[in-house]
């Protein structure tokens, strides 16, 4: 058995013209003498993610590990707290969470999604548009199942997407979610949370976050699964920071006139500069999709009243978890 604190190797990664030595755990290494790892399906900012055996379950995993040279106090409560979110959530669309550990090396493992992430898929360009649209239901059952819960995810873009023949789409990378009953505002001394390309103005401007924030997230995900780029990307972040607060997005007919007049006008909804302009919650979102698309769906509110603030549904549950490790 190899063992993880004794052996890793080293890659450079490079990220534009900034390169990074990683160290890499080698296939084959053993972790908590129940997982095998195979390879390397992807590196992040803080962690790296594996493909890896589970002794104890027969199955394939994705194993997301903490990177040694990013190991702070801020990362640790981070990958703690997206575990927590994952298995706080009961839905067929969330990266389900299966173990837990602190190390060296920490690491959670998940569910292996074997097409790998949206971001993957788009690098081959625009989809179909009824890909398209079944994406987007299926992160929109995602996001309704995190907002009846109170949370914001407040990082949907295409490589927090993922894709599995078998479970579908499924949503994950929790670790900047927030309960909007507890953490609403970002504090002056805070940087901004999220992915610049995909910040709603009210993240950009430090505001209050609903879910709402998500929407919007989503509707720059629509944009670009249709046309192949994202409407704000400026040479500096503050200059991407200030088109979202400012700059109106060009209708995506514009750009594919093929694409049907009512889904356009949804993506506009969704990209609406004041939350209380856009779709009120994601099952709105998901009616709307029904009515055009012929699927059942409960009746509920298309957009909120322009004059009101947004509805923040109560937790009805604390968020308790229990990790497969932890079970008798």
């Amino acid at each position: 058995m190899t063992n993880c604190r004794a052996e890793t190797e080293t890659v450079d990664v490079f990220s534009g013209n900034l390169g990074a030595t990683i160290a890499i755990i080698p296939p084959g290494t053993h972790l908590g003498s129940r997982y095998a790892i195979r390879n390397v399906l992807g590196v992040g900012g803080s962690s790296v993610v594996y493909s890896a055996d589970d002794f104890r379950t027969s199955r394939a995993v994705a194993v997301k590990v903490l990177r040694p040279d990013r190991s702070t106090e801020a990362a640790l409560v981070r990958f703690r707290h997206e575990a927590a979110v994952a298995r706080a959530i009961d839905c067929a669309h969330v990266v389900r969470v299966f173990d837990y550990a602190e190390g060296p090396p920490t690491y959670l493992t998940m569910e292996l999604a074997r097409e790998g992430s949206l971001r993957d898929a788009l690098k081959d360009g625009p989809l179909r548009v009824g890909r398209v649209i079944d994406i987007a239901e299926q992160v929109l059952r995602a996001l309704a199942a995190l907002h009846e819960r109170s949370i914001v995810h407040c990082d949907v873009k295409p490589g927090n997407i993922l894709l599995d023949a078998g479970a579908g789409v499924l949503l994950g990378d929790f670790g900047l979610a927030r309960q909007t009953n507890t953490c609403t505002k970002t504090r002056g001394n805070e940087n901004v949370i999220g992915t610049l390309e995909y910040l709603a103005p009210e993240q950009a401007l430090g505001r209050g976050i609903d879910a709402r924030t998500d929407l919007y997230a989503l509707g720059i995900v629509l944009f670009e699964m249709l046309t192949g780029a994202v409407p704000h990307r400026r040479a500096s972040s503050l200059g991407t920071l200030l088109a979202h607060i400012r700059e109106p997005v060009r209708n995506v007919r514009n750009l594919r006139p093929a694409t049907p007049r009512w889904l356009s006008g949804l993506i506009a909804c969704l990209l609406e500069k004041q939350p209380r302009n856009r779709y009120v919650s994601a099952d709105a979102v998901l009616h709307e999709i029904a009515r055009h698309c012929g699927h059942e769906r409960p009746a509920v509110a298309i957009a909120q009243d322009r004059g009101t603030s947004a509805h923040v549904v109560v937790i009805r549950r604390p968020l308790t978890w229990r990790f497969e490790s932890e079970m008798p």
